[in-house]
């Protein structure tokens, strides 16, 4: 999913995968990239890269992160929702409604609540 407009906005909705050995547990269960394994960049290398490669200042990155949880969260409401109604049957579905939950929580620790 990419937007036009601030290309931070793209850099933050994909850190809202990026998950790292030592994050909380559940931003496992909302992520679906295995980025807390060895090999992979830290967020803040894969920030660096990215500044490094674009030359676009990053300084705002963080913003666009929590808005991007919250971006997120809104667009699994809308499967889980279908899915609780029964206007789709499949079952992954099922456990989007905590996805949706443990991605707010995300958002508000990022911004330090």
């Amino acid at each position: 999913m990419c937007t036009q407009g601030d290309p931070l906005a793209d850099l933050g909705y994909v850190l809202n995968y990026w998950v790292e050995p030592g994050d909380d547990p559940a931003w496992r269960e909302i992520a679906s990239m295995p980025t807390w394994r060895e090999g992979f960049p830290t967020r803040q290398q894969a920030i660096a890269h990215y500044a490094a490669r674009t030359g676009f200042a990053v300084e705002a990155v963080g913003w666009h992160q929590v808005f991007a949880a919250f971006k997120l969260a809104v667009i699994i409401q809308q499967i889980y929702i279908r899915y609780v109604r029964g206007q789709t049957q499949d079952r992954r579905f099922h456990s989007y409604g905590s996805r949706v939950l443990g991605l707010a929580a995300k958002a508000r620790r990022l911004i330090g609540g």
